[in-house]
C-alpha cells in the first residue's frame, strides 16, 4: 500500500540529517496508544548516537520511510549479537493509514537478512490485544513468545522450554 502511494524505505538512514522530521513525527499526535507523548518529544530532537565504531554484531541502526525528501516514519534498532530489538518506532500520524509502519517493519527485516545474517530473532516486546499497538504487531507477524538463556545441555533447555507454554492468538488477515 505504501509503495503504491510513493513511499520508500531508506536503509540505515542518517537520523542526524532528519532531526526536524523526527521532531515532526513525534509531535504529529498529542498521544500515542492513548497516552500523552513524553515531554522530551516536545523539544527539538537531539543528535542520535553514532556507534559506527562498534562491531557489526553490536550497536544501533537507524532506518526510515520517506515520501519525497521527508522522512515520515523511523525506527532505531539495537543489535545484541544474534538478537535485534526495536527501540523506538514511530510514524507521522498523517501517514499511518497509508501503511508506512508495515513498510518500515517489513523492510527492516529484509535489510537485516541482507546485512546482518547473524540475527536470528527480533524483539518487539509483546503484542497486547488491549491496544492498537498489539493489533499492529500481530498484523506484521509478531508472535508472543518467551525467551530463556541457559548454559544447560540442549536436552535440558528443551525441557525448560516445554514448561513455558505460550498461547498464540489468531491473526486477522491484513490488506497491507
Amino acid at each position: 500500500k505504501a509503495l503504491r502511494a510513493g513511499y520508500y524505505f531508506k536503509p540505515e538512514a542518517k537520523g542526524s540529517e532528519h532531526l526536524q522530521d523526527i521532531f515532526d513525527i513525534r509531535n504529529s499526535s498529542p498521544t500515542r496508544m492513548d497516552v500523552a507523548i513524553p515531554e522530551y518529544w516536545k523539544r527539538p530532537a537531539s543528535q542520535p548516537t553514532n556507534n559506527k565504531g562498534l562491531c557489526g554484531w553490536h550497536g544501533e541502526l537507524f532506518f526510515g520511510v520517506f515520501l519525497g525528501n521527508a522522512m515520515v516514519a523511523y525506527t532505531t534498532l539495537y543489535l545484541f549479537g544474534e538478537i535485534a530489538q526495536f527501540n523506538q518506532i514511530l510514524g507521522h500520524a498523517e501517514h499511518l493509514s497509508n501503511g508506512v509502519m508495515n513498510l518500515l517493519v517489513r523492510s527492516v527485516i529484509e535489510q537485516l537478512r541482507l546485512t546482518h545474517p547473524q540475527v536470528r530473532a527480533i524483539n518487539y516486546l509483546y503484542p497486547d490485544a488491549k491496544y492498537t499497538l498489539g493489533r499492529f504487531k500481530r498484523g506484521i507477524g509478531a508472535l508472543p513468545c518467551r525467551t530463556g538463556t541457559t548454559r544447560a545441555l540442549p536436552e535440558t533447555a528443551r525441557a525448560i522450554e516445554r514448561l513455558w507454554p505460550v498461547e498464540v492468538a489468531p491473526v486477522a488477515a491484513s490488506r497491507h
